[in-house]
């Protein structure tokens, strides 16, 4: 089987993607296998996921996500990212904005300009509570933890996946790092929540770190999850510049429709065929 792809590069997430607009997509079984081999470092071409262009049902843009282990998964928002890029390169999108379907959602990704696509995240939850997260003066959204006879404020936030924010003062990154490691064993017990630890500059601009195990990872409902707890805690006005894995990136927290929305600059990496025997 003959793949075509090009290579797509965004935050720390290598994605592959394989244009079948016109071909039509392979039977699951030769998908499975392809996503499998064609991920591997080694002996294939490496990434995080597999990203297959189709014709839609109701948009001229279907997409459908694989990962490494030849298993469909929800699409996370970066990928989308990347899909808009090749899609406005290849005359996919004839205005402002891009529409493109998946198995259950269609999304609305605005295009800035050629490199550029800013992505709504949706809206922010507490995620103790359930509850929508809405900016109210003298509020407090956080909770306490305590860690080896020490109590940390945290904040709890759910954008896609489930975050907890710690604000993290006077630590270097490998300080942050070690932090989240205790964290995450001190959550395991009652919650699931990845660590979030925005680190700002000035109420315009922060960095944020996180770590996980296994890619893909969303990384720009990361962002988004550290704006939002900025912003409800007084340190960030609502549309920061962040820094994260050496991507630069803005978020918009609007306070009209209190949806979060991400713009990212997804770059190509390189293109190529792929022959995988089925």
């Amino acid at each position: 089987m003959e793949v075509s792809f090009y290579k797509i590069h965004i935050f720390q997430n290598d994605l592959i993607v394989a244009n079948y607009l016109n071909s039509g997509i392979p039977d699951p079984e030769n998908i499975s296998h392809v996503s499998r081999k064609i991920l591997r470092k080694h002996v294939g071409v490496g990434g995080n996921g597999v990203i297959f262009l189709l014709p839609g049902e109701e948009e001229k843009l279907k997409i459908r996500f694989y990962l490494s282990n030849g298993k469909e998964s929800a699409v996370i928002h970066d990928a989308l990212l990347c899909v808009s890029r090749f899609a406005f390169d290849f005359g996919l999108a004839t205005d402002r904005q891009l529409r493109i379907e998946t198995e259950n959602t269609i999304h609305c990704i605005d295009i800035i300009d050629s490199k550029n696509f800013r992505i709504d995240l949706g809206i922010p939850l507490h995620t103790d509570t359930g509850k929508e997260l809405i900016e109210i003066p003298d509020q407090d959204y956080n909770k306490r933890i305590k860690i080896a006879d020490k109590v940390h404020v945290v904040t709890p936030v759910s954008l896609s996946l489930n975050g907890i924010v710690a604000f993290p003062s006077n630590m270097d990154a490998s300080s942050i790092k070690q932090f989240s490691r205790q964290l995450n064993k001190s959550l395991k017990k009652e919650w699931s929540f990845q660590p979030v630890f925005p680190v700002m500059f000035s109420r315009e601009e922060m960095t944020v770190y996180a770590w996980f195990s296994r890619l893909p990872v969303d990384f720009s409902s990361v962002a988004g999850i550290a704006t939002v707890a900025s912003v409800i805690n007084g340190f960030a006005e609502r549309d920061p510049l962040v820094h994260i894995n050496q991507n630069d990136l803005f978020v918009q927290w609007n306070d009209r429709n209190n949806h979060v929305y991400c713009t990212g600059r997804p770059e190509y990496v390189f293109s190529g065929t792929y022959y995988a025997d089925v």
